[in-house]
C-alpha cells in the first residue's frame, strides 16, 4: 500500500471522527455521533470520486494498479471502522457489514484503530445483502 494525500486525509479524518463520536457517546448525544459518522461516510464517497477505482481497474499501468490496491484497502478499512463505531446504534447492521469482511467483533471499542491492513481479499465471495429493506 502506497498512501498519498487523499488516503492520508481519510486516515486523519478517521482519527478526529473516532474521538468526536466516542465523546458524543459518552454524553449520550447519539444524534451528534451520527452526524459525525455520516460526515465521515461522505468523505469516503468523495475519496472514491477522486480515486475513481473503476477507472484504475481498467488501467494496465503499474502505478495505477498500486493506487487501485491502496484505494480499495483504504475503503475497506474505512467501512470496517464505520461499521464498528456504529455498533452501539445499529448493532444488527454493523454485524452484517463486518460479516462481509469475515470479522467478528468481540468488544467494539477495542477495534477502532486504523490498522492499515488490506482487507480486500479477491477470493472472498460476497453475497449481496440488503442492509435496510424497503418498508412496504
Amino acid at each position: 500500500m502506497v498512501p498519498e494525500s487523499p488516503e492520508n486525509e481519510i486516515v486523519d479524518l478517521w482519527s478526529k471522527t473516532r474521538n468526536k463520536v466516542l465523546e458524543a457517546y459518552d454524553r449520550l448525544q447519539f444524534h451528534s455521533a451520527l452526524e459525525d459518522i455520516f460526515a465521515f461516510i461522505g468523505a469516503i464517497n468523495k475519496f472514491l470520486e477522486i480515486r475513481a477505482p473503476w477507472k484504475l481497474a481498467k488501467s494496465d499501468l503499474p502505478e495505477d494498479q498500486k493506487r487501485l490496491c491502496t484505494a480499495l484497502a483504504v475503503c475497506s478499512e474505512a467501512i470496517r471502522l464505520t461499521a464498528t463505531i456504529l455498533m452501539p446504534i445499529l448493532p444488527t447492521v454493523s454485524q452484517q457489514i463486518l460479516e462481509i469482511f469475515q470479522i467478528k467483533t468481540v468488544f467494539w471499542k477495542n477495534h477502532l484503530d486504523w490498522n492499515g491492513e488490506c482487507l480486500v481479499n479477491q477470493s472472498l465471495a460476497v453475497k449481496s445483502i440488503i442492509l435496510f429493506p424497503r418498508i412496504v
